[in-house]
């Protein structure tokens, strides 16, 4: 056996010299330095398949560029100078914990005979293991994030690999910030180029959201759609607002949501299932209007609708009043702000919350304005659903006055619109249970549903009681010589 130096390698080669100077030499030489890579490999145990995820993680992951990736992660997020340094806080707890246990006595150098000295380390265990859980948490999820971006980049398609590199950016693990302004703008911006882009980017967001378990994740999934709401191009608000498919009430699915690895975790979760929630009534209520409720991109068909607004049937205004009030009430079951201090999350959320409380109390307002102005024109039945409505926001104001300490004279108009309606339909209500109204359509200046016939069959200083807020063709004759009778 003896030593041959091999370009900058040493191999131990076994034989005399003069034999290994022959075939075996040279095939050393080829397995060395042609085949390298081959000889660096690793065999595929069974181990490695099932306990290394299919030869997913480092240690069982064969030679290439894979592993490349992998190792340079290790090397800068988990055993670089900077990370040990970090994690050095939770070395020592766990050292110290550690101790905790051996209840070891020493002695101090000045011991004497006769006297007895003890020095006993007390720690509190509970402090110390949910310190570590925590800072391993969080190490898990960089590693996490950034196996996730090295597989996308692996097996993703180079048209779709952006919008999943954008979707990964803007909800990585990182417990205690928001998504960044950047990704944010990234994400929205590819959204912009066509709608099979726009429709694979909401695909992607969708899957990121419906795969994790972890609650910071799902509210970063959470509020990267609320921001496609709000300031998201058309496009990628259409894809959204069609998502998925097959429709339903409980397409985000996120009703049975819980992450158990810590106990804030799981108080989290029920913020992720309550803002699952809202956004998929919020969603519907756009549905309903025509527009999204609090997005910067629809002043257009918002401006459409207050142009018109006084020829819109009441069963179509009292429809979108009731969805505009379902997202106020959803947004009053938002669970209690113990967890709000300290975590930028959820003051996000409350933050965009806020300017939805905004859009829709001007959009109630709207159209509550234009009750107000059709009161006497409502038939029996549609003052009933109108009290209902009115009914559901004023049990909102207290929870509301709670939640947001916005102050806006929109908002102190709604209330007082409000309680006019409410007195009001209270007198209409009164006169349906008598038999019927009367209608006045001399106190009308604007068309609407109720006006719009008047000069066909009646003039301005007639008076006609009927139990209907609509006229019907079919009694022409009756409604006639009704109002002649009056006359008379």
């Amino acid at each position: 056996m003896y030593e041959q130096r091999i370009d900058l390698l040493r191999a131990s080669i076994i034989g005399a010299p003069s034999f290994c100077r022959s075939p075996p030499f040279s095939a050393a030489e080829e397995r060395m330095t042609k085949n390298d890579v081959v000889f660096a490999n690793r065999r595929r145990f069974l181990a490695g398949k099932h306990l290394g995820y299919n030869f997913f993680i480092v240690s069982w992951a064969p030679y290439g560029p894979y592993w490349s990736n992998l190792r340079s992660i290790a090397s800068v997020e988990i055993l670089s100078a900077q990370r040990l340094h970090a994690l050095q806080a939770i070395r020592a707890d766990d050292e110290v914990s550690n101790r905790v246990d051996d209840k070891r006595q020493t002695r101090p150098q000045n011991y004497k005979s006769g006297g007895n000295y003890s020095i006993t380390l007390v720690c509190d265990p509970r402090t110390t293991t949910a310190r570590y859980r925590n800072g391993l948490r969080d190490l898990m999820g960089v590693v996490k994030d950034k196996l996730s971006l090295s597989r996308v980049a692996l097996v993703s398609k180079p048209n779709t690999l952006p919008l999943h590199l954008a979707v990964l950016r803007a909800t990585n693990h990182s417990p205690s910030t928001p998504p960044d302004d950047h990704h944010l703008a990234t994400l929205l911006s590819l959204g912009d180029a066509s709608r099979a882009t726009a429709s694979a980017l909401i695909e992607s967001l969708m899957d990121r959201l419906q795969r994790t378990g972890d609650t910071s994740v799902a509210l970063k999934c959470l509020l990267t759609i609320h921001h496609i709401i709000r300031r998201g191009p058309f496009i990628l608000q259409d894809q959204l607002s069609i998502f998925p498919s097959s429709g339903g009430r409980n397409h985000l699915k996120l009703s049975a949501f819980h992450d158990g690895a810590t106990a804030t975790t799981w108080a989290l979760s029920t913020w992720v299932r309550w803002y699952g929630r809202y956004l998929e009534i919020l969603l519907s209520a756009s549905r309903t209007l025509g527009f999204f409720l609090t997005s910067s991109s629809c002043t257009v068909e918002r401006e459409k609708v207050e142009e018109t607004i006084s020829s819109i049937m009441n069963p179509d205004l009292i429809r979108d009043v009731d969805s505009l009030i379902g997202v106020i009430e959803e947004m009053c079951k938002a669970p209690d702000s113990l967890l709000l201090e300290g975590n930028k999350l959820l003051y996000e959320i409350m933050g965009l919350m806020g300017g939805d409380y905004l859009s829709a109390v001007n959009e109630v307002l709207l159209r509550l304005d234009e009750f107000k102005e059709r009161l006497s024109c409502l038939s029996f039945g549609e003052s009933v659903e109108l009290a209902c409505c009115l009914k559901r926001l004023e049990d909102c104001k207290d929870r509301l006055l709670v939640l947001f300490t916005i102050k806006k004279p929109s908002i102190e108009l709604l209330w007082g619109i409000t309680g006019e309606l409410v007195d009001g339909v209270a007198m209409v209500k009164m006169y349906g249970e008598g038999g019927g109204k009367l209608v006045s359509l001399g106190q009308r200046e604007r068309l609407s549903e109720s006006s719009r016939f008047g000069d066909r069959i009646l003039k301005s200083s007639d008076s006609v009681q009927f139990s209907s807020g609509r006229f019907d063709l079919s009694r022409l004759s009756s409604l006639t010589l009704g109002a002649a009778e009056c006359t008379v």
